[in-house]
């Protein structure tokens, strides 16, 4: 999925529709997996932004969250009572998990089946069902973000160090990883790669130089490089590395849809 004409708004847009996303898929997996993005762009492309949002869209105040450059690892807990992400598509009055077929007066005649023959099992409800059956899981969704920064580690171990298997392994637990890409083999299988470039426009280029040109990068720090409001526009291109994460990623594209998602999408 490539988004493009990307920007604070489309980030705001973006991070809501990953949300109320990973809402449909619990609510009719009933179990939540773990998801781990790994964040790929250059200093000052909105990494920090986008991982801000997500937080924002899952009940966790923007502000306290940072690159975590220094402590390389910083966790936040989602509150179970956070409503769904604005417009994001919901379920009618009428319709819940366990109510996704028509009623019993409007089911079709079947015909009689003898005794002890074996009767057709319906299948469970995809979580690619329609939007409006995207009810709310009993539980938050996701329950803990984990936001790292890998700017700064130069040797494998302190990843490790980190626990991090453990983190991307516990379900219901998103994974968010800037500068991913330093340590590629390091990544989960399933990761879902996230590229965030600016825009090869004109006036995107004006901006960005001159934005860097009154940036001192002597602290040598991304947590310095947030996404500034006159830096233009952004293109956003997802990648999963596994297609265990391809319905999820079609959900996105569906809630981007039902919200009036105001950027460019185009599927990869």
């Amino acid at each position: 999925m490539h988004l493009s004409d990307i920007g604070i708004e489309q980030i705001a847009q973006l991070a809501d529709a990953l949300i109320a996303a990973e809402r449909c898929v619990v609510a009719a997996q009933q179990s939540a997996s773990p998801r781990c993005f790994g964040i790929v762009g250059t200093l000052g492309a909105g990494k920090t932004k986008f991982c801000q949002e997500i937080a924002r869209a899952c009940g966790v105040d923007s502000s306290e969250v940072t690159s975590p450059t220094f402590t390389l690892l910083k966790s936040y807990t989602c509150p179970s009572d956070h409503p769904p992400p604005a417009n994001a598509a919901q379920p009618s009055p009428d319709h819940s998990l366990s109510a996704q077929q028509p009623p019993k007066a409007q089911q079709p005649l079947r015909t009689p089946q003898p005794l002890n023959t074996p009767q057709r099992v319906s299948a469970p409800p995809s979580f690619s069902a329609p939007p409006s059956f995207c009810a709310p899981p009993s539980f938050c969704a996701p329950r803990r973000l984990h936001h790292l920064d890998w700017y700064r580690i130069n040797d494998e171990d302190e990843i490790w160090e980190l626990g991090l298997d453990e983190l991307w392994e516990a379900p219901g637990e998103w994974t968010l990883i800037e500068w991913a890409d330093r340590f590629e083999d390091a990544m989960p299988t399933d990761t879902i790669w996230v590229h965030i470039q600016i825009s090869d426009s004109p006036a995107n280029h004006h901006h960005a130089n001159h934005h860097h040109a009154n940036r001192s990068l002597a602290k040598g720090s991304p947590a310095d490089e947030p996404l500034a409001p006159d830096d233009g526009l952004r293109e956003i291109t997802f990648r999963p590395a596994s297609p265990v994460h391809d319905e999820f990623l079609r959900e996105v594209q569906t809630q981007l849809s039902v919200a009036g998602f105001t950027g460019t999408i185009r599927t990869s």
